[in-house]
């Protein structure tokens, strides 16, 4: 049987979600002290993030190298690359690995995965880095 995106995003929070944890960033922060976003990946977006976030479809496509290379050095240089967390999430090993590659902030504490969730206010389901994850797998199941 072959799932739809949305049956597999629900699958994907099922499994691999296991509950929000946002009583914990104070004994993180507390038992990392001043290195505490240092121990996160992804804590800073990187260029295609800061692009995706810029520039939608039709201006991404316009935009020459030069202009999204200084679009980038803006960002960065006005410290607006860095990703704020809002929820943290205690998550399988599995979904931090593909959290981690799409670019999410995510740290591994004594066996434990968070998930440093950049969004708030709205259902897991329409989450920026989860459809990222998402998508990946739908295309890599459909190829």
């Amino acid at each position: 049987m072959t799932l739809t995106k949305q049956e597999r995003l629900n699958d994907i929070l099922d499994k691999h979600v296991f509950q929000r944890a946002n009583e914990i960033h104070p004994f993180l922060a507390e038992n990392h002290g001043e290195a505490y976003s240092d121990c996160w990946s992804n804590m800073f977006y990187d260029e295609e993030q800061i692009i995706d976030l810029l520039l939608d479809g039709d201006a991404y496509d316009a935009a020459s190298e030069d202009v999204k290379e200084f679009l980038v050095q803006e960002v960065r240089d006005n410290g607006k690359d860095y990703q704020e967390i809002f929820e943290y999430w205690l998550v399988s090993d599995w979904l931090y690995d593909q959290l981690e590659r799409s670019g999410a902030p995510v740290l591994e504490f004594k066996g434990l995965y968070f998930w440093g969730r950049t969004e708030t206010g709205q259902c897991l389901t329409l989450d920026y880095y989860l459809n990222r994850v998402n998508n990946r797998l739908h295309t890599k199941l459909a190829a």
